[in-house]
């Protein structure tokens, strides 16, 4: 025990100072709380214009998807965990198909399609339908 050191060790904070600290601010006839509030009022975080329209909301399915994912399952007489052993998905993932909170993948969508013996609705892309261009006739 030879290796131990015993003796009392004391821990103080540094005396460096700092941009904000209040000291320095009463010295030069700043109030730090009103200057501060102020300065955050001022400033402004600058967003770039690509950023300010951006989505983050999850994809969701139609109703009629939804139903006829439901009534399918029901009439092979399923419960959800039994589709989604099926599928080799999560329970709660056919959950939120079938309440509308997900839009499942193509290729997902075509092995319920198999397993399931139906057809099931399309589902439509985010964004909405492109419109055609029209060709000029002379």
């Amino acid at each position: 025990m030879a290796h131990q050191d015993w003796t009392t060790v004391t821990l103080t904070k540094s005396k460096t100072s700092y941009k904000g600290n209040s000291k320095n601010n009463k010295k030069k006839g700043n109030n730090s709380s009103s200057s501060s509030s102020s300065n955050n009022n001022k400033r402004k975080k600058k967003v770039r214009p690509d950023e300010q329209n951006e989505d983050f909301r999850t994809a969701k399915v139609g109703k009629n998807f939804s139903v006829a994912l439901q009534s399918a399952r029901l009439k092979k007489g399923w419960k959800q965990q039994q589709l989604a052993q099926q599928l080799n998905v999560r329970q709660t993932v056919i959950n939120q198909y079938e309440s509308g909170k997900a839009q499942p993948n193509p290729q997902l969508i075509a092995k319920m399609n198999r397993i399931l013996g139906v057809k099931l609705p399309s589902i439509k892309k985010p964004g909405g339908q492109k419109k055609k261009r029209k060709k000029n006739q002379k």
